[in-house]
């Protein structure tokens, strides 16, 4: 089985426990948090930065939602859409 990359071990934290911080992405050899927080937020997650006793953490509001296209014709023309799919 493969190592789970720094991203995957980010997104395990946050949907096990909500937050990842600064100090247990230390401890996990992670010491770019903060580029990876914007890779997040740029792939639909929304994260709320905040200090909490001193340490750095990124508080999950939601996790983005899986899209699909779609081609749809409406009076002979073809327009892409996207639309939600259920992720369960």
């Amino acid at each position: 089985m493969k190592k789970p990359t720094q991203k995957q071990r980010v997104i395990n934290q946050l949907k096990e426990v909500g937050f990842v911080s600064r100090n247990w992405c230390l401890s996990q050899r992670i010491t770019r948090l903060a580029a990876l927080a914007a890779l997040l937020r740029s792939e639909g997650w929304e994260l709320v930065g905040e200090d909490r006793d001193g340490d750095y953490c990124y508080v999950m509001q939601k996790e983005p939602v899986k899209m699909m296209s779609r081609v749809v014709e409406k009076d002979g023309k073809y327009y892409e859409v996207r639309v939600p799919v259920s992720i369960n």
